[in-house]
């Protein structure tokens, strides 16, 4: 409905942000990303680390969110 909707383009990737930030465990697949390394890092390190990757995956995923076009996989 959000991708439909006649609202702007950036109301559009503001709403699929959120979505996207609600809906996904992006610090659960960062942990699960660095790997043993998690560890290593103190507690600063890895709110940061946490913050860049989440960026990195709203940035890789929510543009192709506004381009679909209700394609289905069969």
């Amino acid at each position: 409905s959000i991708i439909e909707s006649s609202i702007s383009d950036d109301e559009k990737e503001k709403k699929l942000r959120d979505l996207f930030i609600n809906s996904v465990d992006y610090t659960w697949m960062g942990k699960f990303a660095i790997g043993s390394y998690w560890r290593t890092l103190d507690s600063d390190k890895q709110n940061s680390y946490l913050n860049v990757y989440k960026e990195y995956l709203i940035k890789s995923y929510v543009p192709n969110f506004k381009k679909y076009n209700k394609d289905k996989v069969s």
